[in-house]
């Protein structure tokens, strides 16, 4: 029983003593990533071409602050069969989402060559009335294409 014990606790002793060598033949050395944090583009307005400026507009009312009906969109009464949706990606300053998403489409289809859209101003007009309100989104947006 005592050569048991011997041999148990000299083979536990080389196994707890093998786990560390690997500790002792890792070599490592420093790395870093080459990506640039921040990657900047210099552009100016002298290197675009203005196109043109539209104005959207959507105009809804609200029944009960909870029901939505969209009443016309650019204008135009709206169609329930064929919605039509742009999204513009970029700064989230001037909004360019919500209901307004379904009148956008008028500026691409106006521009369709433009490089950029950039919105220049946002409307919001609010009439309250009993258990309900109307709303008119209006925003103004330019296309602007790169020059050759």
């Amino acid at each position: 029983m005592k050569k048991f014990i011997i041999l148990f606790i000299i083979g536990f002793a080389l196994f707890a003593t093998s786990c560390t060598l690997g500790k002792f033949l890792h070599k490592t050395a420093p790395a870093t990533s080459f990506t640039p944090q921040v990657v900047r583009l210099d552009l100016t307005m002298d290197q675009f071409e203005y196109l043109g400026e539209t104005e959207i507009s959507v105009t809804s009312k609200t029944y009960f602050g909870v029901f939505r009906r969209i009443e016309s969109i650019n204008g135009l009464p709206k169609e329930m069969r064929n919605k039509k949706i742009a999204v513009f990606y970029g700064n989230k300053d001037i909004p360019v989402n919500g209901i307004i998403k379904r009148a956008a489409y008028k500026v691409i289809e106006d521009f369709p060559n433009a490089d950029y859209y950039v919105p220049v101003s946002y409307q919001k007009d609010v009439n309250r009335m009993f258990l309900g309100n109307t709303k008119t989104l209006k925003m103004k947006i330019k296309a602007y294409k790169f020059k050759n």
